[in-house]
């Protein structure tokens, strides 16, 4: 049986949107039946996605799309994939998915924790906020209640 390769292309100018190597790293122990690349750049994506079953992140462009003989599926790790639905891939028959509502749950979570620190922030600051009688004056014109 032939083993299943996957691309992992998640690069961006802000490191904190790239996979980090040592995750990566423990894919490939975790799955060693499955052949991992993650290329260094672009080129090297070009070079390796003829062989790619899957691709996981953003290798796939309308100038290499041809080039991805074996392609099943792209997994895309944003919420969006309308920058990638080009029309030969929308006319392929390859997936593509996306991490649309993975975060939801997380994301309301962190919401709640920075509202209530925001609440101990303003009910400990040292302006008298948080005893009466309240000097909303301090909040500005026209504070709301």
């Amino acid at each position: 049986m032939a083993s299943l390769r996957v691309l992992e292309f998640i690069r961006h100018a802000d490191p904190v949107w790239n996979l980090p190597r040592p995750l990566v790293d423990d894919l490939r122990r975790r799955f060693p039946r499955i052949t991992i690349d993650s290329p260094r750049d672009q080129a090297e994506a070009d070079h390796l996605l003829p062989e790619a079953d899957i691709v996981l992140g953003w290798a796939v462009k309308p100038g290499n799309f041809a080039l991805a003989r074996k392609l099943q599926w792209i997994q895309v790790t944003a919420a969006g994939v309308g920058g990638l639905l080009f029309p030969a891939l929308v006319e392929s028959p390859v997936t593509v998915t996306n991490g649309r509502g993975l975060w939801s749950e997380a994301m309301a979570e962190h919401t709640i924790g920075v509202i209530a620190t925001g609440y101990e922030i303003f009910t400990i600051s040292p302006t008298g906020l948080h005893r009466p009688p309240y000097d909303l004056s301090l909040l500005g014109e026209n504070p709301r209640p």
